[in-house]
């Protein structure tokens, strides 16, 4: 017997292909785009493979795009979460903690089941995805109540004393007490708050402030030593989040000014160097070493100036008729002799050292060199030191012109790019300005003519400059560790004075140490 297709059997056929049809379609939004999810993973293991290498960025880059092709959901909740987490792991270990904190929250909030990669094993990594959980967890957790008014602080940066202030109005109160347990631990310590305004104030130090959660409760005792009243117990506790950045206003007592971080200096958004990569070198202040000790060494590259009779004196003043130049005999000695008169009256007027010009080397520079670090970035400094082949005549000082001594002083600033660059190794480029008080000179060789001599002499055309310089320049720094580091560049410098005004651009070097 056939069926029509408007028979009942032919509806209830087609309503069940329908319906077939509607949940295939109906498949959970991640697993719409299956590529990119097959890309989200194996940008995790090429990730992986970067961690091995060192290479922190080149991993980043790759988790970053992965996580960018996985938007509107187009990757399961696990995949988009590992993407986040192992991304906060490159951060962690390039000196980016509060990024790192960041990152592991959001991988998180992605996949709460989310576990740890075993890739990543070093324990300073560990620790801070496990302080992040922490964080999560203590969000529900019921804050304590009892007899004590107190509203705990949101948070704190790591390293900074974190206030505690309450209020009891019951009468006999000799004391209050805050009984803390430091993030990691299990034992409590105490801390007695002082009066304080119309209540008891005080701070857990900074040397507990550390990453992680701190829980605590409060008690108030009479002057025996008796319980009064309290709120929380080991049990029921205060949690206030210790970070490496803050959103929230720095805490403070009622009345005064926040505590700043133990180590005096404020902090920036990276105070801490990598971890599981270098370590923050010990004594390091805010994650870098401050005191930077160095050898440096440069030399001058100049254009110097033509002329012909270079080496002739005025016979009435015995200063040199052009004033762009000085000569010396080979030896050093000025030349011609201020002894007499006799051996400039001796030159020949058309070959009394005639000076070509053109590019020429300069003066080598040997320096010692110290830079403090003000910041993760910026170094202001000195340098002092030797200037070799310099002009070894008297006649210019005692004319007056440039310097005699040869020193080099300066003073100089010095800017680094990138990331928190003293706190992690690797390449930053860096530009400075610099002024100083140093010695400036170029020769160049030529000859002179004397009657009676046969025979042209070799002669030394100086051109003087200074000594007084201002400079600019840059180049590429790279940090072998947090301690040692290797720099070259390029200065130019602009000498100016007694001496004259003589351009000169240097190749430099320098090897660092900090302290």
């Amino acid at each position: 017997m056939n069926r029509s297709a408007s028979s009942p059997f032919a509806r209830v056929a087609a309503a069940i292909l329908a319906i077939a049809w509607m949940l295939a379609s109906a498949r959970p939004g991640w697993a719409l785009d299956r590529r990119a999810e097959a890309a989200a993973k194996q940008a995790i293991l090429l990730a992986a493979k970067d961690y091995v290498a060192k290479d922190y960025d080149g991993a980043l880059f790759k988790l970053v795009r992965a996580t960018k092709g996985c938007s509107a959901s187009k990757c399961t909740p696990a995949t988009k979460g590992a993407l986040l987490r192992d991304a906060g792991v490159m951060q962690f270990e390039k000196g980016e903690k509060a990024k790192a904190s960041a990152l592991f929250r959001d991988a998180l909030d992605a996949d709460a089941d989310l576990s740890w990669n075993p890739a990543y094993s070093a324990p300073e990594t560990l620790a801070e995805w496990a302080a992040v959980k922490d964080e999560l967890g203590a969000l529900f957790e019921t804050p304590p109540s009892g007899d004590l008014e107190h509203v705990p602080e949101p948070e704190q940066l790591v390293d900074t004393p974190l206030p505690v202030y309450a209020e009891f109005n019951t009468a006999g109160v000799a004391r209050v007490v805050v009984k803390y347990r430091v993030p990691g631990q299990t034992e409590f310590r105490r801390r007695n708050l002082p009066r304080f305004g119309g209540g008891w104030g005080g701070a857990i130090p900074c040397i507990d402030v550390r990453r992680g959660v701190i829980r605590y409760f409060l008690q108030a005792f009479d002057a025996n030593g008796e319980p009064l009243g309290n709120t929380g117990d080991v049990k029921h506790l205060y949690n206030v989040p210790i970070r490496w950045a803050i959103s929230s206003d720095p805490p403070h007592l009622p009345g005064k000014s926040p505590p700043e971080q133990c180590n005096g200096a404020a902090p920036e958004e990276e105070p801490t160097a990598p971890s599981g990569g270098p370590e923050a070198p010990p004594g390091a202040v805010g994650g870098f070493v401050r005191m930077w000790f160095g050898v440096a060494g440069s030399i001058d590259l100049v254009v110097l100036p033509g002329g012909s009779n270079a080496c002739a004196l005025d016979p009435k003043s015995a200063v040199p008729i052009s004033t762009s130049f000085y000569c010396t005999n080979p030896d050093g000695s000025d030349f011609p002799s201020r002894a007499s008169p006799a051996q400039n009256a001796a030159l020949s007027t058309t070959n009394g050292g005639n000076a070509s010009g053109g590019p020429a080397s300069g003066d080598i520079r040997l320096l010692f060199t110290f830079d403090y670090a003000i910041t993760s970035h910026l170094l202001a400094g000195a340098r002092a030191g030797y200037v070799a082949e310099s002009y070894p005549g008297a006649a210019a000082s005692k004319d007056g012109h440039g310097l005699s001594a040869p020193i080099h002083l300066e003073l100089r600033g010095t800017y680094l790019f990138g990331d928190s660059p003293l706190t992690r190794s690797g390449f930053a480029p860096y530009a400075f300005a610099a002024a100083g008080y140093a010695k400036f000179d170029a020769t160049q060789l030529s000859t002179e003519s004397v009657a009676g001599v046969a025979g042209p002499r070799p002669v030394q055309i100086w051109t003087l400059g200074g000594p007084f310089f201002v400079a600019a320049g840059g180049g590429a720094r790279y940090a072998f560790s947090p301690r040692v580091a290797f720099m070259a560049g390029l200065k130019a410098a602009l000498p100016f004075g007694s001496g004259g005004v003589l351009p000169t651009l240097a190749p430099e070097i320098q090897l660092q140490y900090g302290f």
